[in-house]
């Protein structure tokens, strides 16, 4: 075996020659329009050049930090894994119940998110809502205590 090449199939396929300067412009090209576009959503996160989208970014960046701040790299590996192998048949086989379930969910999340920006002004203001009007301070129909 020593003195005999042995021809590998597999060398042949894994042999790359060159990589011509037109695949590798076009794929820089794509690189270049990728951060380009991220740089350009950085800037209006965090120069607030749309407030009510670098307000949600800021909630999803607590709401991350604080579940960061839950599990180690192992435990979300392992999460990760069940959402990507195991939640799909689990949805397969109980699709009506998850359906109702997640309804419910998204019924209270709007219920909760039309409360909250009931109650705050600003919020109306930004999202273009008409502002309630102010109604006048109901009198007390009763007496004064002497």
């Amino acid at each position: 075996m020593q003195g005999k090449n042995i021809d590998n199939p597999l060398l042949q396929k894994w042999r790359v020659s060159t990589v011509s300067r037109a695949v590798l412009e076009k794929h820089v090209e794509s690189f270049n329009q990728l951060i380009n576009v991220i740089i350009e959503i950085a800037m209006d996160i965090f120069l607030c050049g749309d407030v009510i989208f670098s307000a949600k970014c800021l909630g999803i960046f607590y709401v991350l930090a604080h579940v960061g701040k839950w599990f180690e790299g192992l435990t979300f590996l392992w999460i990760l894994t069940w959402i990507v192998f195991i939640w799909p048949r689990f949805y397969l086989e109980k699709k009506t119940d998850v359906d109702r379930v997640i309804g419910l969910v998204v019924l209270q999340i709007n219920t909760y998110t039309a409360l909250v920006q009931s109650k705050i002004p600003i919020l109306q203001n930004l999202a273009g809502a008409p502002q309630p009007v102010p109604q006048e301070p109901q009198q007390s129909n009763r007496r004064k205590a002497h």
